[in-house]
């Protein structure tokens, strides 16, 4: 028998996790499925739950984070575990580190390692502060892009030297990094959703992610990491999603979920919602050029609309980013979108990038006059963050962006609170030039268009907020303000109720979503 492996997630935002980070985990159920199938017994611990808001609203964030240090050594050492791998998040992230470094210390015979957004971000950093913050080592590696063959090399007890896009420190402490290995996306088993696998499954909402792609055949933006930690552009084909999507429903009872590609095409999309039974539905990014949604046939399908990352609509800005190659038939594109979609009584949600780098009143115009016309249902608004690996992390004073010192490290620290106004955030490492000076805080600017784009009727929720709400309500109106209403009320309760750590009310919620999809 092959020795069971741990897989942990813990992205608390400061004391609770967010309304969507009740959703079901499809990475770590990928990962666990991969285990399988190669004969280990994996085990996913998922403390962004009913049960962890419930607890720390009862003892408090510290003794919570030292009682769940405890469960999972207690785990391992009754286990027999060799392998635990966590997911790092920039939200929860020292926390994380904290659970490994304890694991570690409890347990030196048993290997740990890093993984998820922090690490596809910020690489070896991420090792680097470990050892800092504990002086010495915590993780074995950390490993960035694609983990379905890294899992299995971990679990198996290979060499850093031979795991799958591996950070690691090499002779003379030296941090070395292994090429990320790529894996055909439909011979992948489909994500594991069980209580025996899955602890605490049963009290997640059920709407997986199901993959369709990974990267985006674009991958050019200059704000984005896909290109970085996603390898080359790869599409499942349309019948291998449709079997994960009646499996999900045979073995789980789920008939809602998200695509999870950044940008379906069109076609692809249209194709899907065509051949998925009546009863299934869907929500789904979309693109802001893509011409030919079967808006007549998506209204039978999807649920909480279609997002799109539209960024702005000033033309130079559009080009400054990297975001097209053609800035007036994408703008005159996405207009079109909206309006059809809004005529269809389809939601809609419209995600800026404002500020970008050299932005201006008359660009920030532009973009308003553009939203107004257009209509979307939902507006969410950040600013541009040189994310490292990213285009834009090479930009400098003269292109409108100025570091902090340190920035990268700075950076891997930093935590948004997103139960908070944008108003409250606090100032980060970095600063864009608006208006011709550098805004010390973007965040600030972003809150102001808010504000304005809020005056105007433009709330900014995001899809996942959209979808929760149309599961919770069994639908929403076709008729924009009254679907509007209805999503800013779900999300309004949702905050409160998790704010206050009342369980009970949170669980309620959450079986009626699951019950209408």
């Amino acid at each position: 028998m092959k020795k069971d492996v741990v897989l942990v997630s813990y992205a608390l935002h400061n004391d609770r996790p967010l309304l969507s980070g009740l959703m079901v985990d499809n990475g770590l159920a990928l990962l666990a499925s991969v285990l399988l199938r190669e004969g280990f017994s994996p085990r996913i611990f998922d403390y962004n739950s009913v049960s962890t808001i419930e607890q720390i609203a009862r003892e408090g964030k510290e003794d919570f984070l030292k009682r769940t240090a405890d469960e999972l050594i207690g785990y391992v050492r009754e286990h027999g575990v060799t392998t635990v791998g966590v997911k790092l998040y920039a939200n929860g992230f020292a926390d994380s580190v904290f659970l490994a470094a304890a694991v570690r210390e409890a347990c030196p015979n048993v290997r740990v390692f890093g993984g998820g957004p922090q690490v596809g971000w910020f690489g070896a950093r991420v090792l680097d502060y470990a050892r800092e913050k504990y002086g010495s080592d915590v993780f074995d590696a950390v490993v960035s892009g694609e983990g379905d063959r890294a899992i299995v090399q971990m679990a198996q007890g290979e060499s850093v030297e031979r795991i799958s896009g591996a950070y690691f420190r090499g002779e003379g402490g030296v941090i070395q990094k292994n090429r990320s290995l790529e894996v055909a996306l439909d011979s992948s088993p489909y994500p594991v959703y069980s209580q025996e696998i899955y602890a605490g499954v049963w009290e997640k909402i059920q709407i997986p992610v199901v993959e369709d792609s990974r990267n985006c055949d674009w991958r050019k933006c200059a704000f984005c990491i896909h290109p970085r930690i996603g390898g080359k552009f790869r599409e499942r084909s349309a019948e291998s999603v449709l079997k994960e999507v009646l499996h999900n429903a045979a073995e789980y009872g789920m008939r809602t979920f998200r695509l999870g590609g950044p940008d379906p095409t069109p076609d692809f999309v249209n194709g899907l919602a065509r051949a998925l039974p009546d009863g299934f539905r869907f929500s789904a990014f979309g693109r802001a050029d893509g011409q030919g949604y079967d808006v007549d046939m998506l209204a039978q399908k999807l649920i909480g609309g279609l997002f799109v990352g539209f960024e702005t609509a000033d033309e130079q800005m559009l080009l400054r980013l990297n975001k097209t190659a053609n800035p007036g038939e994408y703008v005159r594109g996405a207009g079109g979108i909206f309006e059809e979609f809004r005529a269809k009584g389809l939601a809609t949600v419209c995600s800026l990038i404002v500020p970008g780098p050299g932005e201006t009143d008359e660009s920030m115009q532009r973009t308003l006059d553009f939203v107004c016309a257009a209509g979307p249902d939902f507006v969410p608004v950040l600013p541009l963050c040189p994310m490292p690996g990213t285009p834009s992390r090479k930009w400098g004073e003269a292109e409108g962006v100025q570091y902090a010192a340190d920035f990268e490290r700075q950076l891997l620290e930093y935590e948004l609170d997103l139960h908070k106004p944008k108003s409250e955030w606090a100032r980060p490492p970095w600063a864009l030039r608006v208006n011709g000076v550098f805004a010390e805080n973007p965040f600030l600017v972003s809150a102001e268009f808010a504000g304005r784009l809020r005056e105007r009727g433009f709330e900014s929720c995001s899809d996942e907020v959209v979808l929760m709400a149309e599961a919770f309500y069994g639908g929403l109106s076709k008729e924009q303000d009254a679907r509007r209403q209805s999503v800013l009320q779900f999300h309004q309760y949702a905050q409160s109720v998790i704010r206050k750590g009342d369980g009970a009310a949170i669980r309620a919620m959450i079986d009626v979503i699951n019950k209408n999809v």
